[in-house]
């Protein structure tokens, strides 16, 4: 029997965390699923974890690079499981994150409006030692989007398209495929802007004020890595891909892009200023002497998020 979802893995040297994972997956209470984990070439033990979770369950498969692959060829790594996938939706799942056990049962209720291409959520902030930091929600941000007019409206979705965290995302496969699978930029490695871009002309965005995952920030991620090395934490990158797109698929005149693109400036300008700030206030909070100032920090932002929460499915659209 086919399965309704796909779940795509993509891994490397997540040894630690890589357990967490694929019980979050087992765990669910939605059960027609499948998962395909890519393993870049891992040097601890992380395939071989993963190993004994698919004699164990059939639904799990592992794919092992020979090479390492890296993140600039994560394009690449997602779209050799995308190749592979049977379900009719694509769920996103890097190794060293997990899920609520109830995130596909609720998500998938999404898709049950026929022009949602692909559905996303708020996430809990976690650490190396599973310590919950806060809540990342993007309520007040997709309220303003929806109040905005157009040519603001272009610099609200940025502030949302950039900041989807890939573990809350859910897409529908035939979408996936008719924008030629996930998606990078030359500037830019990751595969969630450009695809999410990508995506977005072909039918609605979904949001709902729900948790739908866990992300973990720890010293060693992939995402650190790129932002320490960056001048403005990604984001000169990301406005590049976005520019670019506002470009490509012709959504603004030349005129309108060139005050966009000012907008956007002004944002990475303040990442710049803030740079150093951010990686020691990163450090801080997912550094493990920290964690239990860091939890303190999640029961107050928890109780802020149930205090306010609106569950209503909403629709973006460009």
């Amino acid at each position: 029997m086919k399965a309704k979802v796909t779940i795509i893995t993509p891994t490397y040297n997540h040894g630690r965390f890589i357990s967490y994972c694929i019980r979050s997956v087992l765990n669910q209470s939605y059960k027609d699923w499948e998962m395909i984990i890519v393993d870049d070439c891992s040097t601890d033990e992380t395939a071989e974890i993963v190993r004994r979770y698919t004699t164990e369950n059939k639904k799990l498969k592992l794919i092992k690079h020979r090479t390492r692959w890296g993140i600039k060829g994560l394009s690449r790594t997602y779209n050799q499981a995308l190749a592979r996938a049977k379900g009719e939706y694509i769920a996103i799942l890097e190794g060293d994150d997990f899920w609520p056990a109830d995130k596909l049962k609720k998500q998938l209720k999404d898709f049950r409006d026929k022009s949602v291409v692909f559905s996303f959520g708020d996430a809990v902030i976690v650490n190396q030692n599973n310590i919950q930091c806060f809540v990342y929600s993007y309520k007040k941000r997709v309220d303003i989007l929806c109040e905005t007019n157009k040519d603001k409206k272009f610099i609200d979705l940025f502030n949302i398209i950039c900041n989807i965290i890939p573990v809350t995302v859910v897409i529908r496969k035939a979408a996936l495929r008719r924008i030629g699978g996930f998606k990078n930029s030359r500037t830019y490695p990751f595969v969630d802007i450009p695809t999410w871009l990508s995506l977005l002309p072909h039918g609605a965005i979904a949001y709902r004020n729900a948790i739908y995952g866990y992300y973990r920030k720890h010293p060693s991620s992939a995402w650190f890595e790129f932002a320490r090395n960056s001048s403005s934490m990604g984001k000169k990158e990301a406005a590049g891909a976005f520019l670019n797109f506002l470009t490509s698929e012709k959504l603004a005149s030349n005129e309108t892009v060139s005050d966009i693109a000012s907008g956007l400036q002004k944002l990475v300008n303040y990442k710049k200023d803030t740079q150093k700030l951010n990686i020691v206030v990163h450090r801080f909070i997912f550094n493990s002497i920290f964690q239990y100032a860091a939890f303190f920090l999640y029961l107050f932002s928890i109780c802020f998020y149930r205090l306010f929460q609106d569950k209503t499915l909403r629709k973006l659209k460009i």
